[in-house]
């Protein structure tokens, strides 16, 4: 298989609440994501939750960025024209898997 892998996520023109729904519950779902690695990681051992966090507050603010552009284009009665790709790569592993 090949060691790199780019995927389209999102294509197309939107009305602003469908971008909204789909950028917003992607954003809720990192955030979601990364909360619960925190809580995780604290009920497992004393180890470092300072990236989770970090990706926390950057994606609170992508999702403020995101609401005024939404409202702006409500506002104005436009739509979104939104692409968005997800590049893959597929690295040496690091950690063990965990046993089946």
């Amino acid at each position: 298989m090949e060691s790199t892998h780019s995927l389209k996520l999102i294509e197309g023109e939107f009305m602003p609440h469908e971008a909204n729904d789909i950028l917003c519950d992607l954003i809720s779902s990192k955030i979601r994501h990364h909360s619960l690695k925190i809580l995780s990681i604290q009920e497992n051992s004393d180890g470092d939750v300072s990236h989770s966090e970090k990706r926390i507050e950057d994606l609170k603010s992508v999702n403020n960025s995101l609401k005024k552009i939404i409202n702006y284009a409500n506002r104005e009665g436009l739509l979104l024209n939104i692409e968005s790709s997800i590049n893959i790569e597929l690295v040496e592993e690091k950690v063990k898997a965990p046993s089946k």
